[in-house]
């Protein structure tokens, strides 16, 4: 697989507080790519930073060959990544539809053609397209798939999920696994933040694990939940992903 995103040594200072240390790990065009560590690890900040919601104090950020480090999030979003939020924030007072159009706006200047992109995404992530209530009506799995919607329907190369899946019900982590695994067949590459580690470990091709704000393993779902430092500072000896 081809390389689609590339992180040099990228770090971010809230004053005295490193947030991110001098992290470096590539993204591959097409695949899965899971982000695993401890709260406060600096996991979302690494997003932010992708998306331009912060600016690196130091490093590079390289999309497609192009530095993108510190462009707004708008530009970025243009270029083609986008992220969803890990407090759902939806316009309850606007319909389902109206929600998805918003992101669709991104790249469909006329309505029409933008209400059309979020009826197709909407039937992407397992709505009916011509639903016509608001997201207060909704439960929490249907809020996180329309905080998704609106995301991809952006049109991104690079979807970033922030913990889309924090307090579903094991049922409903089923759904939001094979909702995930088939927007990888639409040909988008995928960095999911996820705790639930049976859901982390079935989806990614490979894991990326943080603790403050360093990087301390990367590679297969297996080799990173045998890390040393993994199980040290995030997953435990007793975790099930452990050999032993």
């Amino acid at each position: 697989m081809s390389e689609i995103l590339r992180l040099e040594k990228v770090t971010k200072r809230f004053g005295g507080l490193v947030a991110v240390s001098a992290a470096s790990f590539a993204v591959n065009q097409g695949e899965i790519l899971g982000i695993i560590g401890p709260n406060g690890a600096g996991k979302t900040t690494v997003f932010n930073l992708i998306v331009g919601l912060h600016k690196p104090t130091d490093g590079r950020i390289v999309f497609n060959g192009r530095e993108i480090q510190g462009q707004p999030p708008h530009k970025i979003a243009r270029l083609g990544i986008t992220k969803t939020f890990q407090t759902i924030s939806l316009f309850n007072d606007m319909p389902i539809l109206d929600n998805v159009v918003v992101g669709a706006l991104l790249r469909h200047k006329k309505v029409g053609d933008a209400v059309a992109e979020a009826r197709r995404t909407l039937a992407k992530v397992g709505f009916d397209p011509d639903i016509t209530s608001s997201p207060g009506d909704l439960g929490l799995v249907d809020r996180a798939r329309l905080e998704v919607a609106r995301a991809l329907a952006t049109g991104p190369s690079i979807l970033l999920l922030d913990e889309v899946m924090a307090g579903l019900t094991p049922t409903e982590v089923k759904v939001a696994v094979e909702m995930i695994r088939g927007l990888r067949h639409e040909g988008i590459t995928l960095m999911v933040v996820e705790h639930n580690m049976r859901a982390i470990m079935s989806l990614s091709d490979r894991i990326v694990a943080f603790n403050h704000g360093a990087k301390i393993a990367d590679g297969s779902p297996e080799e990173v939940s045998n890390h040393p430092d993994v199980i040290d500072s995030y997953l435990g000896a007793d975790s099930e992903y452990v050999k032993r």
